[in-house]
């Protein structure tokens, strides 16, 4: 799943990295992803279709957001206990992300100048924001699926540390917030947290 204003483009080279490797991807949602309302809108739609999807599969799926795309993938999983009423665990095994901001962003603090459309989504990436906090503390919560998160040292966009998050589960390296657009050593990292049973 894309970023901020990410669309199928932006995935293409780590879709076709992943697909080499014998991973089946697809890529969410369809249309390039404006952010233009809360992230739990667009986890809540993540939910409804991964649900739609897990029907028609003999196992549950793995999630991969960047950015702020694993924001929308925790929000699906959120969601799909609120909403669904569905065991998250039956629909989703995994999850991982690259580069989210379960810290927050210190660049969402001028979000709104860029485009006044696109505030809610931005003002929920800030530091301490409510969207953050709740999703931080849902992940702390006993569950059965697995959360890898996955930044990258030189993320000038994304803290570098995640103090909120359990280290045990965040992985880093000497990558920056574009590259699973080229890096190789990220494509390698996130197949291997991908086909871990």
């Amino acid at each position: 799943m894309p970023g901020f204003a990410g669309g199928r483009l932006s995935l293409r080279p780590l879709r076709n990295a992943l697909a080499k490797r014998g991973v089946d991807v697809l890529v969410w949602p369809r249309a390039p992803f404006l952010y233009r309302k809360p992230i739990g809108h667009h986890g809540l739609r993540l939910a409804r279709d991964l649900l739609k999807l897990r029907s028609v599969l003999d196992q549950p799926l793995t999630v991969m957001g960047w950015s702020e795309g694993g924001l929308v993938a925790v929000s699906a999983m959120m969601q799909t206990v609120l909403q669904t009423h569905e065991q998250p665990e039956d629909v989703v095994r995994r999850i991982v992300t690259y580069g989210s901001p379960f810290h927050g962003a210190l660049s969402a603090h001028a979000g709104w100048l860029i485009d006044p459309l696109i505030g809610t989504s931005i003002r929920e990436m800030r530091p301490g924001s409510p969207t953050l906090n709740e999703q931080v503390s849902f992940l702390h919560h006993p569950r059965d699926w697995d959360f890898q998160a996955v930044f990258g040292t030189r993320d000038l966009l994304v803290s570098k540390r995640q103090p909120d998050l359990d280290q045990s589960w965040c992985h880093y390296g000497p990558w920056h917030h574009r590259s699973p657009l080229y890096d190789r050593s990220l494509f390698d990292l996130i197949h291997r947290l991908i086909a871990t049973p």
